[in-house]
């Protein structure tokens, strides 16, 4: 009788991968006066604002996993970001749009190029090949997992 091959343990390496990308992006961080939580909420309200509804950007940062905050959380992230003067109209019992300042833009940008910089050095000899398996291979778990849940 033969054995069944042992699992693979793909997600003690997707744990072990964070662990080091997340420390790597936190060294990045470190003298800008932001948070990683911050860092990606300003992403967001780049990317994906402005929030003419600021519960609608609640909900969307309370729901991503990467940020591990419930409502409340977010709500304190977000009145730290506008009291630093980086975004405004957060407040769930504003009027919105919750956006960047002018400040927060250029905040981010300057933050944006030192991670990328980290980020250029860390794939610098990586086939463009592999990465880009790698990239697929992720959203398809992502999205095989929120089928499971």
């Amino acid at each position: 009788m033969t054995q069944p091959a042992a699992p693979i343990p793909i997600g003690q390496y997707i744990g072990e991968a964070e662990g080091a990308l997340t420390a790597l992006l936190e060294g990045a961080l470190r003298g800008t006066g932001l948070t990683r939580n911050e860092y990606i909420t300003l992403q967001v309200l780049a990317q994906r604002g402005p929030f003419e509804d600021p519960d609608e950007l609640h909900q969307f940062l309370a729901s991503a996993r990467q940020l591990r905050m419930d409502r409340a959380e977010v709500a304190e992230s977000l009145e730290e970001l506008e009291r630093k003067r980086l975004a405004t109209g957060t407040s769930l019992s504003g009027a919105g749009p919750a956006q960047l300042t002018e400040l927060g833009t250029e905040v981010l940008a300057t933050v944006r190029e030192r991670v990328g910089s980290t980020t250029r050095r860390l794939v610098a000899d990586v086939d463009l090949k592999d990465l880009a398996t790698t990239r697929r291979v992720l959203v398809e778990l992502v999205e095989r997992a929120k089928r499971l849940e």
